[in-house]
């Protein structure tokens, strides 16, 4: 896979420093960073906040590492290497917490903040006199902070003592915290019941929501660490917060599935087929699984338009249009029945490319786009599917942009953004001059993209 922009103006990789502490099974801690940035094509550096005795039973100790060696390994990094972007993980000792918001304060560093209070068997890391560093001299200063329920309910009892906590949700708490800290908070969902998980993320001017369903695993240890790391590598990469934040949700949920249980407790795997080459191959079947879909579907003919169709998805962590796959000549129809025309393809799609990663702006859970041929009954098929359907007008589009491909793939998103406050399911219009209508089915992932064109086109057996 070809390197991101970031990337390919340096002869080095991209840094990111990990602050936590030491687990001797591998699963949390600083290892766990390392590995999750590492499948991020990130370049993990570490410095031990404290020394831990754990394993797959729980954890027995605790050994705080001095604040003076602690600011000594994190100088020792970020005066030699060109960091930018900061991830804290437990952080036992008041004074660890200021020698890291001195730091960060000094060097002007970008900051993902976990604060880890508990550990998921209920061993306590901070104290009161540590969560109280966090709140005045850390949390403030950071990027983006990722507490779970339990935490974010001990932060904002804290804060904001004023709140009735029995009374609030966790969205509620997440905004308040946002507006105190003047920072971005993700309110992360897994410690809460039911059989949806939701994760919140609160910022200045936007909230978005990422739901997932439960799954079936016991106790799952360094999700935190996987997660806040995601985020912290994505973010280095260029990806802005709220980007990051839908990568690395999807990156975690790769890397729980790819797990093994030991003891009752599930280990992640954030490196399972995550080296570039194995990225790129889960990616191309992403893609590959949308194309069988339409291939043996009796009905998915009459989607095809007269310019072809084409399934464009965008890697985790992508920014440009060479990580994004699709068909090297598009799909169309021989002998009655769709085909794709070539192999699927890292950087050979232009204007769904272009599409994806403009709309990205947008919306940034949008990763997979495909286009369909309009006409009302198709259309009515989607909206029969419940899918939220959205109409733009080719007749807003300015005459310069009508002549420029690339610029349409720029207006489409405008559109969007002007004419709904949810990013819809399906955007369509109904044609102008020289330009065919056309249905623009988008998804968060290759899956759901499936999902979603199963459901316009098993509507048609009806």
């Amino acid at each position: 896979m070809k390197t991101t922009e970031n990337q390919s103006k340096t002869s080095h990789p991209i840094f990111v420093l990990a602050i936590g502490g030491s687990d001797p099974c591998g699963g949390a801690g600083v290892q766990m960073d390392l590995m999750t940035l590492g499948a991020c094509g990130i370049r993990g550096l570490s410095a031990i906040s404290a020394l831990t005795i754990q394993n797959s039973h729980g954890i027995d100790r605790i050994m705080p590492i001095s604040p003076r060696d602690l600011q000594d390994q994190i100088t020792a990094c970020i005066d030699d290497f060109p960091v930018t972007w900061v991830k804290t993980g437990i952080l036992p000792d008041p004074n660890l917490v200021k020698v890291v918001a001195e730091i960060i304060q000094k060097y002007k560093l970008k900051c993902v903040v976990d604060p880890i209070l508990r550990s998921g068997k209920g061993f306590g890391f901070a104290k009161e006199d540590s969560l109280k560093a966090y709140i005045d001299n850390l949390c403030s200063q950071a990027s983006i902070v990722t507490p779970n329920l339990g935490e974010l309910r001990q932060l904002a009892r804290m804060v904001a003592p004023e709140i009735d906590l029995s009374a609030v949700d966790s969205l509620t708490l997440a905004q308040k915290l946002a507006q105190i800290w003047k920072t971005n908070i993700l309110a992360k969902g897994g410690h809460a019941s039911g059989s949806i998980i939701t994760d919140f993320l609160v910022q200045k001017d936007n909230m978005w929501r990422f739901s997932h369903p439960r799954l079936p695993f016991n106790e799952i240890h360094g999700s935190g660490c996987c997660l806040a790391s995601a985020i912290a590598g994505y973010c280095a990469k260029g990806l802005s917060i709220a980007t990051a934040v839908a990568d690395a949700e999807h990156l975690f949920e790769s890397a729980l599935l790819a797990g093994w249980t030991w003891h009752e407790t599930t280990f992640l795997n954030p490196l399972n087929n995550l080296t570039e080459l194995g990225l790129e191959s889960l990616l191309k079947d992403e893609v590959n699984q949308v194309i069988a879909t339409l291939e043996s579907h009796p009905f998915a003919s009459s989607f095809i338009p007269e310019v072809r169709t084409n399934v464009s998805i965008l890697s985790l962590g992508g920014v440009t249009r060479e990580q994004v796959a699709a068909v090297d000549g598009r799909i169309t129809i021989v002998g009655g029945q769709v085909k794709a025309a070539g192999p699927i393809r890292l950087g050979c799609s232009n204007h769904t490319a272009r599409l994806l990663l403009a709309c990205r702006e947008v919306d940034p859970r949008i990763r997979a786009v495909i286009n369909l041929k309009y006409s009302p009954t198709n259309l009515d098929f989607c909206q029969r599917a419940s899918l939220l359907c959205l109409e733009i007008m080719r007749s807003r589009e300015l005459p310069a942009q009508k002549t420029s491909e690339h610029s349409t793939m720029e207006w489409i998103p405008s559109q969007i953004r002007l004419d709904s406050t949810t990013f819809p399911d399906v955007v369509y219009d109904t044609g102008d001059f020289g330009k065919e209508a056309m249905i623009r089915l988008f998804a968060h992932s290759g899956k759901d993209l499936q999902e979603k064109l199963l459901k316009i086109l098993n509507g048609m057996k009806g």
